[in-house]
This record gives structure tokens, sequence and C-alpha cells, in this order.
């Protein structure tokens, strides 16, 4: 996905069928008829997997569902606050099967899971910590229903990314990782994270020195324009706003 700042995921196709996933909030039900209906369209088309509407961005309040088996575009937060571009972090999305393929994850407490989330920002950001909090927001808990319609007691968790001009200029967002035993210890060195078209990726991970100090001074210069980009698309949107 190639996001322009300010900018947000629009509905996704397949088949030619435009597939909606959303409930009461676009007008429209999800039934098991509509479901069946949609899954022989897949099947006549040759589509392997559906795509599906993704829920309002920086929005909690929607009515709004999704479904297993369809496909979403994921994100990661540093990624987007250092390429100045607005993304949501999907968890309960897997590339084990086919790209970003809904499948949901069993939540007990929700309560838990969003105080592991703030004091993981800490963790990660360090010194950055008030500036990731004021662009990342808390995290959404979205229904996923069974390709029948039925509930299937699962949830993608949603985590918008917006960062705004004020906080973000001039300043690239540099982040502690996990060890390989994915325990809460910090690892030697840090991540620099970019968006880089469809994917993230961690400058950090470049081997050649040369070439990461190359990339690190690229990033640095490309900084002001997308500085500049960021601002505008934010003028952009205020100005529609109040017209």
């Amino acid at each position: 996905m190639n996001n322009t700042p300010g900018q947000r995921y629009k509905s996704c196709q397949w088949g030619g069928t435009f597939s909606k996933v959303s409930s009461s909030c676009e007008g429209m039900d999800i039934s098991a008829d509509k479901v069946t209906e949609t899954e022989k369209t897949m099947k006549t088309s040759g589509s392997l997997k559906p795509s599906g509407t993704l829920y309002p961005f920086d929005q909690n309040s929607a009515s709004h569902r999704y479904i297993q088996n369809y496909t979403l575009p994921p994100e990661t937060g540093p990624g987007c606050m250092n390429s100045r571009t607005n993304g949501t972090i999907h968890f309960g999305v897997a590339d084990s099967y086919a790209h970003a393929e809904i499948i949901g994850v069993s939540v007990d407490k929700k309560d838990t899971i969003i105080d592991h989330f703030n004091k993981g920002i800490k963790s990660y950001f360090e010194e950055h910590t008030d500036e990731a909090k004021a662009c990342i927001r808390q995290p959404r808990f979205v229904e996923v229903l069974c390709p029948d319609g039925t509930p299937s007691g699962k949830y993608v968790i949603e985590v918008d990314v917006v960062p705004s001009h004020s906080i973000v200029q001039g300043k690239l967002f540099y982040t502690q990782t996990l060890d390989e035993d994915n325990q809460w210890k910090k690892r030697k060195g840090t991540s620099l994270f970019i968006r880089d078209r469809t994917a993230t990726r961690d400058i950090y991970k470049i081997g050649n020195p040369k070439d990461l100090h190359d990339e690190l001074t690229r990033m640095n210069d490309q900084m002001n324009v997308l500085d500049d980009r960021r601002k505008e698309a934010e003028k952009s949107q205020e100005s529609k706003e109040h017209h």
C-alpha cells in the first residue's frame, strides 16, 4: 500500500464485486445469505481470497465487523510515523495462509491488553514516549464473524497511527525491539522503521555500513519534504471539513 500523508485506505474490490464488511454504519446488515452469495462469486471469478472494507480510520464508535478469511493490508506504527503517513496496525491477521488474511484472536480481558499496550509504548519509544502516545491511538477491538455470518468469538485488534505534523516535524523515531525469546528485554541497538511502498522495513538491518550511511543520509534529506507534504495534507483536510 502506497499511502500519502492524510490519506486512508480506500475500500477494496475483488473479482469485480464490491465486498461490504460493515453493518449498520453503512446501512447494511451481514446475513448468511449475503456471505454465501459472496463465496459463490469468489469461486466463479477464480479469486482465492476476498478483500474487505477497513474500519473507518481514527474512529471508535462505528458499527463495523470483519469476516474470517477475508484479507486486509497490514501496517506498522513507527514506519508510519517516520514516513508521515496515516496507517493502521492489525493484530489478528496472518500471512501464513494468504496475505493479511483475517483470522481473529481470542480476547479474555480488553483492559489487560490496553494496559499492556500503554506500558509497551514506553518500552519501545523511550525518550519519544510522549510523541508516540500523541500519534498512536488506543487499541480498537473489531468483532470477527464466521464466513456464514455467525459470531466467531474473536476480534481483530487495530491501532490507528496519526502522525500530526506539529508532533513529528523534524524527527525520526527509533525504537527498541524484543529479544529472540519474545520477552520484554532490550535488544542491543535500535530499529528505524519506514514505509517502503507496500512494505515496512528496518533501516538498521542494512548490513553494509556504506549502504546504511547512504540510506540514513537520504532519510534525513527527505525529512523536510515529508514534513511539508504532511502539513499540506492536514491543511487540505481541514479545508474540506470547514466546507
